[in-house]
């Protein structure tokens, strides 16, 4: 029965990704190389992964789940909320409504605002909770004075406020180790 359950699912999340997909992003993904999975043991609801091509949703329970799947496509311009994030979004939000849609339309739209409107607390966690966000959206593929640069113009904080934290470099290369090891657990089960 369980298993049944979870097939359906799959299914579920399947055919929403389908339909968003074709809906409100005709030209990403022609090839069809994307794929969604459920992934229970995601820290966060959403994670949109660019070097595998995957984007990974924790649960389907309590959440509106072609609004989930458009944050998370909406990543493939930006792997941050900054404003090429919030355009698409937007463009996506115009879509909805043109097609009668209100519902998704008006949700979209909050969910930018909720970014837009949500001012940043400084605090060391914000902070290395931030880095960890953003060496996991970028894959480890930027360097930590990159990542360290656009949370300083991101947040408006200054490099003394930001020296301050000692722990900023820790957590990059953590979060770098355990990419990498990530990783290569999956390259060893595809050779397996």
């Amino acid at each position: 029965m369980r298993t049944l359950i979870k097939q359906k699912n799959v299914d579920r999340l399947q055919k929403a990704f389908d339909i968003v997909r074709m809906t409100y992003f005709p030209r990403w993904d022609k090839e069809n190389k994307w794929i969604v999975k459920l992934n229970p043991e995601l820290k966060v609801t959403g994670l949109f992964e660019a070097d595998t091509k995957k984007i990974h949703i924790k649960s389907l329970d309590r959440l509106d789940l072609h609004l989930l799947l458009v944050h998370e496509i909406c990543h493939s311009v930006s792997p941050d909320h900054g404003k090429k994030w919030q355009g698409r979004m937007l463009k996506a939000a115009k879509k909805a409504k043109n097609l009668g849609d209100n519902d998704l339309s008006d949700k979209i739209i909050k969910n930018v605002d909720d970014y837009i409107n949500t001012p940043y607390i400084f605090s060391a966690r914000a902070i290395y909770n931030k880095i960890e966000d953003l060496v996991i959206a970028t894959n480890g593929n930027k360097a930590f004075d990159d990542i360290m640069d656009f949370i300083k113009d991101d947040w408006k904080v200054c490099d003394e406020k930001i020296d301050k934290l000692k722990k900023c470099k820790d957590v990059y290369e953590k979060t770098i180790k355990l990419i990498n090891f990530e990783k290569n657990l999956r390259e060893k089960h595809k050779v397996e």
